[in-house]
């Protein structure tokens, strides 16, 4: 009875090995590829009054590098490019993907990153301010009629962004009213938005012009 124990450990210790030095031939035979993946890019740790500016691009190319098998496996979200904001430093930043920007399973070599370097310009956002909302109208009413005084309610709405952008001239415009060949008093309700895209609405608005 020992005899025929101590023979069959003896045969699973064989078939271990056997199973091991296979998987390894394997493996070594898998050649090493490479392939491109246009990842998202992602900000992660942006605290809450702090703003990106400067257009970042919104993905960057990933050339990966590893075994074939490993490769043709991958799914979207196995790689990852994210820059990290928890610093807190304001004005220009650079970040170099290279340099732990872009995050890969485990046997997959990150190769190139394109751009390698993303820059940022990181801005406080200041409280939401009162900006006024201005008219837009187009065209020429009726023969013997006139554009007289224009209202708009409410008159002014409160807008969010970038400090410096509130440095410069802001405004509010509604969207465009057609006064061409107008014969009667306007009154209408219009949709608002601002014109500097770097600034938006605290909360969607829409505006009644008379």
């Amino acid at each position: 009875m020992r005899s025929l124990t101590f023979t069959r450990g003896l045969a699973l210790k064989l078939f271990a090995v056997a199973l091991a030095v296979a998987l390894r031939f394997v493996v070594a035979g898998d050649p090493t590829v490479e392939r491109g993946l246009r990842v998202p890019l992602e900000f992660e740790n942006l605290p809450g009054s702090v703003e990106i500016m400067g257009g970042p691009p919104e993905a960057v190319e990933v050339r990966v590098r590893g075994p074939s098998g490993v490769l043709r496996r991958l799914e979207a979200g196995d790689v990852a490019a994210i820059i990290d904001l928890g610093s807190g430093r304001l004005g220009d930043r650079l970040f170099d993907m290279m340099e732990g920007g872009v995050r890969a399973p485990f046997g997959v070599e990150v190769a190139q990153v394109i751009p390698s370097t993303v820059s940022l310009r990181l801005e406080v956002e200041p409280p939401p301010r009162l900006v006024p909302i201005v008219p837009v109208t187009e065209g020429e009413p009726a023969a013997g009629f006139v554009v007289g005084g224009v209202t708009v309610e409410p008159a002014m709405v409160e807008v969010v962004g970038p400090l410096s952008q509130f440095l410069e001239s802001t405004e509010v415009i509604t969207e465009s009213i057609d006064l061409a060949g107008t014969a009667v008093p306007v009154n209408e309700t219009v949709a608002v938005g601002v014109a500097d895209s770097r600034l938006r609405l605290l909360a969607p608005v829409k505006a009644r012009v008379t």
